[in-house]
């Protein structure tokens, strides 16, 4: 009876319903047919279409975005590579300057070889009195072999005399001993605690002597000149410099080289002045 009372309530509504939509106008929709082939093969079918569409949209879309990959790429590539270019420039710079400071440390040994150099040949004997020629005179004192300078203060009061002043009155003629046995043909004079030393005139013989020993001492001077100078170059060598710079590296150090030879040669023709004309 329910069901039947509902059936019979919803009639009434209906026709209602449908009256109102006749009076304004309004069909009810009719029901679309089926198309050929059924609806799953027209979803299909739309389907295909529509991936269709979109490859025609989205091929010049992927061609945009892999042409803008490109770019990025490419970007990041320069920015990359101007990184490595700034960096290989830093190493480059480093690797110069140390080459730099070689060529310094090699100028500063050099300029110290020479001084040595200069020191030894000052000892040669001449026709004047220099201090420096006792330098060498080894005495026997306190049961040892010492330098005359440790035991004895050498001064030139006048052109043809060497003063020696021995510290310990004990070892004057130790002292005495020591200088007429050095080979230099000197004759001392004792006077206290005080020696004298006349500085005789050289023969020709004895100027020849001394010249040869000052040009072999030269000659040494200049030997030690170029082996360091070789150091240097193997030491450049190693630093694996662009040919260019190592080409100007060695132009620098046989430059410093030339320089240092040259006051060697200086040096020498000076010193040979002096014992042929003194």
């Amino acid at each position: 009876r329910l069901l039947g009372g509902a059936a019979a309530r919803q009639a009434p509504r209906a026709a209602i319903g449908e009256a109102s939509r006749r009076r304004v106008g309004v069909q009810r929709p009719l029901a679309a047919p089926a198309p050929a082939g059924g609806w799953t093969a027209a979803c299909a079918a739309g389907r295909e279409g529509l991936l269709s569409a979109g490859s025609a949209l989205g091929e010049p879309w992927g061609a945009q975005r892999r042409g803008m990959a490109k770019k990025k790429e490419k970007k990041e590539k320069g920015v990359k590579g101007k990184e490595k270019d700034e960096g290989d420039e830093e190493g480059a710079a480093d690797v110069v300057a140390e080459s730099e400071a070689l060529i310094k440390d090699m100028d500063e040994k050099m300029v110290q070889s020479i001084a040595a150099f200069k020191k030894e040949m000052g000892k040669l004997r001449t026709g004047r009195a220099e201090p420096g020629i006792l330098d060498n005179v080894k005495v026997t004192a306190y049961d040892a072999e010492v330098l005359l300078s440790h035991v004895a203060q050498v001064t030139a009061p006048d052109p043809r005399t060497l003063s020696v002043n021995v510290f310990d009155a004990e070892l004057v003629k130790a002292v005495d001993k020591a200088i007429r046995e050095s080979g230099l043909d000197f004759n001392p004079q004792v006077a206290g605690t005080v020696i004298k030393v006349p500085i005789p005139k050289m023969t020709q013989e004895m100027r020849q002597k001394m010249s040869k020993i000052a040009a072999a001492q030269a000659e040494n001077a200049k030997v030690g000149v170029r082996r360091i100078r070789q150091h240097c170059l193997d030491k450049i060598k190693k630093l694996e410099l662009p040919k260019d710079d190592v080409k100007r590296q060695e132009k620098d150090v046989q430059t410093h080289t030339d320089d240092n030879i040259k006051t060697i040669e200086e040096a020498l023709k000076v010193k040979q002045t002096e014992l042929t004309t003194t």
